[in-house]
């Protein structure tokens, strides 16, 4: 387990990001996504199983436009679902210790797995001890990362996941999108839920 200074994981996590006044037009508006068909990434759950989104890009509550983490997706998820790899890499941090209905910002557990390309992707709210992977691990795509939770900022069970570039000096989420699902062109949408299918 890799323990960050409060400082540091405070960049890392997705839920806990300060407050900010967005902008009229949100730069989810006007990002360029890439083509979903052929995305790098695929849901971060097992093929058949499927979970509502509820807070998408740009979303009002904590991904806001102009935020670090705007291009972030929660999914409402049950403590005790398995979180698997969006995408193959190397593990770079975990952080497992904290409780389930702790709710204290910054006690988010937490995985980042590194793509080797400058991005890497970042699953937040674990179950305490459920992580299944360490730093260090190469992970395939759809390898399992642990079990989700409810610690750290969270107001419900839920997984946040987004993708990072200019790590780790400036991480900053960017446009995502899936392809072992339905059309997502402008990336997932609040208050639908997505079947992952065979990647």
């Amino acid at each position: 387990m890799t323990r960050w200074p409060l400082a540091a994981l405070l960049l890392l996590i997705g839920c806990d990001a300060a407050p900010f006044v967005p902008p009229t037009l949100t730069e989810c508006a006007t990002a360029d996504y890439p083509a979903w068909q052929t995305s790098d990434y695929v849901l971060p759950y097992p093929a058949g199983r499927d979970y509502l989104v509820l807070q998408g890009h740009c979303g009002s509550f904590s991904h806001a436009s102009g935020s670090p983490i705007a291009y972030s997706v929660d999914f409402r998820m049950p403590i005790g679902e398995i979180v698997t790899a969006m995408r193959g890499g190397t593990v770079r941090v975990v952080e497992e210790s904290f409780a389930d209905f702790d709710n204290t910002r910054g006690h988010e557990n937490a995985v980042v797995v590194d793509h080797g390309d400058g991005t890497r992707g970042v699953y937040l709210h674990f179950t305490g001890d459920g992580v299944a992977v360490e730093v260090g691990d190469a992970v395939a795509q759809g390898d399992t990362l642990g079990l989700s939770g409810h610690t750290g900022f969270s107001t419900e069970p839920h997984l946040h996941v987004d993708v990072r570039s200019g790590c780790p000096d400036a991480c900053t989420s960017i446009p995502t999108t899936f392809r072992n699902t339905s059309a997502n062109p402008r990336g997932l949408i609040r208050g639908v839920r997505y079947v992952a299918q065979a990647p």
